[in-house]
């Protein structure tokens, strides 16, 4: 079972749903978007996992003049929110450890704002995962270039089962297997990140990240 609980600012439940366990994120929200429009709220801002980024599902919290705070996925990202990630400028502290980097990309009705958000503790934390991944990833493939084909293929199921080692391994053409370095770099660049897209201007940056933080990114 799935309950939704619609909360005031100062987090005061003012309503609950119940819904079956296999009901999508999409479903979920776009209920209580419905069963929310009769109540002619003044101000609503709809904060979002990165399950319900889709352009769909961004114009349907907008329905009514509602806005959006969404996350991004960082790898696989839209071009928009690629563009986001590589522009450069520089970060303000928001709170704490928390900085913030404002980025607008395109003009007039197709402008999208995002706010790269970043965290020195959790980039040093991502760096010794990634470094503890490929340590366990050098061990998983040492000698495999004399093995069979067929030892390499059954290697090469267990990894994928697991992404973020999958993700940092390539195979070669004739099916070895390498550390990705081309791949590592990538996730370098991504350490300690997590981007925001918003409708609303009347947010400030460092407003977008601390709600970001109310939603389990």
């Amino acid at each position: 079972m799935v309950i939704g609980t619609a909360v005031a600012v100062e987090g005061v439940p003012v309503r609950c749903w119940t819904l079956p366990g296999k009901t999508s994120d999409q479903v979920i929200i776009r209920t209580i978007k419905d069963d929310l429009a009769g109540w002619m709220l003044n101000r609503v801002v709809w904060v979002a996992d990165r399950g319900f980024s889709s352009g769909a599902n961004r114009a349907y919290l907008q329905h009514g003049g509602g806005h959006f705070i969404v996350a991004e996925k960082l790898r696989r990202a839209s071009g928009e929110a690629s563009e986001a990630l590589a522009r450069p400028g520089r970060y303000h502290r928001a709170a704490g450890n928390l900085e913030v980097k404002e980025v607008v990309v395109g003009d007039g009705e197709r402008r999208q704002r995002f706010v790269v958000c970043f965290n020195p503790e959790s980039a040093e934390r991502d760096r010794q995962v990634r470094a503890n991944l490929i340590e366990h990833l050098e061990v998983q493939i040492s000698g495999s270039d004399e093995w069979a084909k067929s030892r390499r293929d059954e290697l090469a199921g267990r990894l994928k089962t697991t992404p973020a080692l999958w993700r940092l391994v390539r195979r070669l053409s004739d099916g070895r297997f390498r550390i990705d370095k081309a791949a590592v770099a990538r996730e370098e660049r991504l350490d300690g990140k997590w981007l925001l897209r918003t409708s609303d201007d009347s947010l400030t940056p460092t407003d977008l990240a601390l709600a970001s933080a109310r939603v389990n990114l």
